[in-house]
C-alpha cells in the first residue's frame, strides 16, 4: 500500500486524473443521480484552494500502483475553529473491507496532533 502525497499545484497530469477518477467512482454513489464534474471543473477546484484552507491530500495506489482511493485533509485558517480537521477518506468498492483506511489513520491522527 502506498499513500502519495499530491499536492494540487504541483500534481501531474497522471495523478490529477487518477484523483479525479477515484472522486468520480465515490461521488456515483454518494450522488447516484448527479453526473460528475468535467474533469476541468475539477482541477480548477483540486487546484485552486481558498486562501483560509489548508488542504492535503494523497492517493492510495494498490500493490500494482494502480490508484484505489485517496484521502483529504482540510483545516481552516482562521480565528475560530482552528482545533477542527476534516478528513475524507474514499475507497474502490472493489478494495474495501481491507483495512485501507485503517492503514491511513495514525498518519492522519500525527498530522492533526502536530497542528
Amino acid at each position: 500500500m502506498i499513500f502519495e502525497e499530491v499536492i494540487p499545484k504541483q500534481a501531474t497530469e497522471t495523478q490529477l486524473h487518477n484523483v479525479y477518477a477515484v472522486l468520480c467512482v465515490i461521488e456515483s454513489e454518494r450522488l447516484p443521480n448527479d453526473p460528475p464534474p468535467s474533469f476541468d471543473v475539477f482541477r480548477t477546484g483540486f487546484c485552486n484552494v481558498h486562501p483560509m484552507m489548508v488542504s492535503r491530500h494523497w492517493l492510495i495506489r494498490g500493490e500494482s500502483g494502480n490508484a484505489i482511493g485517496r484521502i483529504d485533509y482540510s483545516t481552516l485558517r482562521s480565528d475560530e475553529n482552528q482545533h477542527l480537521a476534516q478528513v475524507r477518506i474514499g475507497i474502490l468498492p472493489e478494495h474495501r473491507r481491507q483495512g485501507i483506511a485503517t492503514l491511513a489513520l495514525p498518519m492522519l491522527i500525527q498530522l492533526a496532533q502536530a497542528e
